[in-house]
């Protein structure tokens, strides 16, 4: 309910998000609180959905709530963090 969003540093978690379809995802941290989770389907880039989340912090989370502008990338088969808009940063 509150400070969900911490549970994007649980690896075991991550890896359960992504069992029902075996594939990679995006993290999308939607506040604080909540992160949102896109497969990875090829169709939009990490910089589109970067701009979203850029689009909602700035109109719709207040300052103090705002966990980060980055789009994370999550690789189901190697099991690996990265940042989607700065894929060297892990």
């Amino acid at each position: 309910n509150l400070h969900g969003a911490s549970t994007l540093l649980y690896t075991n978690q991550q890896h359960e998000n992504g069992q029902p379809t075996g594939r990679s995802f995006f993290i999308l941290p939607s506040s604080i609180h909540e992160t949102i989770l896109i497969k990875d389907n090829g169709k939009m880039s990490a910089e589109e959905l970067q701009r979203m989340v850029m689009e909602v912090n700035r109109t719709q989370v207040s300052p103090e709530e705002v966990l980060s502008d980055e789009v994370y990338s999550y690789d189901y088969r190697e099991r690996k963090l990265t940042m989607a808009t700065y894929p060297g940063q892990t």
